[in-house]
This record gives C-alpha cells, structure tokens and sequence, in this order.
C-alpha cells in the first residue's frame, strides 16, 4: 500500500518537472536553424532541424482539459511540445520555415 503511495507519487513529481520546466529554443548551427527541446532536468535535450519539421498540429486532451502541439518531423517521428504561448511559439517556427524553405 505505502509502495504504491510512494510510486504514484513520484510519478505525479516527474510530470510535474517536465511541465513547468519544459523549455524551447530556436539556434543557428552551421548556417542551420534547430529547434532545442528541454523537457526538465530529469530529461536530455532534444535537436530538431527546422528543414525536418513537416507539420504542427494543435491537439486537445479528452473532454478539453488541457492542449498541446503535436510536431511531426524527420522520417515520421512525432514529439509533444506545450510551450506557454502557443501562438506566438507557431509563428515563429513558420516564420523560421518559411525562411528554411527561401534558402
């Protein structure tokens, strides 16, 4: 009963770390620009390549409770990403696609 207690709550800390401490980053590397997904400190940073992302799809949970963006990039792979300011966050990534796309 106690075990239980105590795995159920370290899962509820972990997705908590990964929530308030997911971070996104859009660099330039080599004349490249990468988008740098930080899901917390329990987590290694993920590099994506803006050339590789093909779609951005704003989803919703079951009964609407909460909402995400599900980015489909690279050869089929998928991530979820919940950045505070969703708005803003997918017109800067079209706008560094778009800029990708010119090159």
């Amino acid at each position: 009963m106690i075990l239980g207690g105590l795995i159920v709550a370290f899962a509820v800390v972990m997705m908590i770390e990964r929530v308030s401490h997911s971070s996104y980053s859009f660099v330039e590397r080599n004349g490249e620009q990468w988008l740098l997904v930080n899901h917390g400190r329990f987590s290694k940073t993920k590099s994506v390549r803006v050339a590789e992302i093909v779609k951005l799809t704003p989803m919703k949970t079951s009964f609407g409770m909460s909402h995400y963006l599900l980015l489909l990039y690279g050869n089929n792979h998928i991530m979820s990403l919940q950045p505070a300011d969703e708005q803003s966050f997918c017109k800067e990534l079209k706008c560094r696609m778009e800029k990708v796309e010119k090159e």
